[in-house]
């Protein structure tokens, strides 16, 4: 999993620098306020949000893992951003255990140099994420191509449940089991090679339902009173309800590039419920060098990498609205550009897409033009 998600990027990035990736502007600002207006701004987060839990091993005790794949074999563990959860070693892993022995005998008896001795133990990483990944939908739609061909699809249908996944997938190896909830992804790997995929599958399940339906507050979320524009400015709670449904919460601001609450934040987020918002980040200058960095560094490389093309998002270049310029990106993003305003829709893990984003872009690109620095 982690090679596929490096291939990815990696893709991503060398068409980045292709198509003038060494123009994207460095040491850009990330979460704070908007450098260009020092003017206070009113501090409003969500009525209730909940804490990140302070080791990856909070998300989900013990027992709970155990009412799924059985006993543990031990205390759960942090391991690789994630919780491991030891189990004893089942039949197939004690055979592989003692193949992988007998091949190291043999070379030993070859005279081969030998690498340092691994021991494949039993057990289940469980990893969990509430931050906003647009990075990661290249990856969600190779792993949807290959679900396709092995049943991964179908893997929740029989439980009724796959509906409360936006996206859900598996990859060839070891058994494991990757789910979406709108900014919620969880994914469980094991190292037991005898578990069942729809076993997995229940854990992610079990994590996903533990996890609070809330906005989650940025562990360095500002105390003070923030200062800037306000990024919920531009787009109304009406208005977004036109597009997305009943909101939860009223719009907040939150860390740019992701999902989690910060007074100080300089993109917005608009909450329907089942983790799912749409983050909107309103740019106040600059709008051309911004929507440059956009193009260059959430284009279509990575899908390009893989081979993968989101059809959703192959005409977002030919919309017509109240812009001078439009681009989209291969993380489910849409941009738009009018005279030295840019406003970025990060669309992916809301309940919306590539049309909704647009009307949404409708009623907000306007807006922004007409603030006042």
């Amino acid at each position: 999993m982690r090679t596929l998600r490096s291939f990815v990027v990696a893709g991503a990035l060398a068409v980045s620098a292709a198509c003038g990736g060494d123009q994207v502007k460095k040491d850009k600002p990330r979460g704070d306020a908007s450098p260009d207006d020092g003017m206070p701004r009113p501090a409003i987060l969500p009525e209730k949000t909940a804490n990140l839990p302070s080791s990856p091993c909070g998300w989900l005790p013990a027992s709970e893992v155990e009412a799924v794949v059985g006993r543990l074999s031990g205390p759960p563990q942090p391991k690789d951003g994630g919780c491991f959860y030891p189990l004893p070693l089942d039949s197939i892993m004690l055979a592989h255990n003692a193949r992988q022995k007998q091949m190291r005998e043999a070379l030993a008896k070859s005279g081969e140099d030998l690498p340092p001795v691994t021991v494949d133990t039993g057990g289940v990483l469980v990893k969990v994420s509430v931050e906003q990944e647009a990075g990661e939908r290249p990856l969600e739609q190779a792993l949807a191509m290959v679900g396709a061909r092995t049943g991964a699809d179908s893997l929740l249908k029989s439980k009724g449940d796959d509906h409360r996944w936006d996206w859900h997938g598996r990859i060839i190896g070891k058994p494991n089991f990757w789910g979406r909830a709108g900014t919620l992804m969880v994914t469980v790997e094991s190292a037991t090679l005898g578990m069942k995929d729809e076993v997995l599958a229940s854990l992610t399940i079990r994590v996903r339902d533990r996890v609070p339906d809330l906005p989650f507050r940025h562990p360095a979320a500002a105390a003070e009173s923030p200062r800037g524009h306000d990024p919920c400015s531009v787009l109304t709670r009406a208005e977004a309800e036109e597009v997305l449904g009943p909101l939860v919460f009223a719009p907040y601001p939150v860390r740019e590039g992701g999902a989690l609450a910060d007074p100080a934040g300089r993109s917005c987020a608009y909450y329907s419920g089942r983790h799912r918002a749409l983050v909107l980040t309103p740019h106040f200058t600059d709008g051309a060098g911004e929507l440059l960095t956009f193009r260059a560094s959430s284009g279509l490389g990575a899908m390009g990498a893989i081979g993968v093309v989101d059809r959703d998002a192959e005409g977002a270049d030919t919309l017509e609205g109240p812009w001078d310029e439009v681009a989209f990106g291969a993380g489910g993003q849409l941009a738009a550009r009018t005279g030295d305003r840019m406003l970025e829709i990060a669309y992916l893990t809301s309940s919306t897409d590539l049309a909704g984003a647009t009307r949404i872009a409708g009623f907000a690109l306007p807006r922004l033009a007409a603030t006042t620095r």
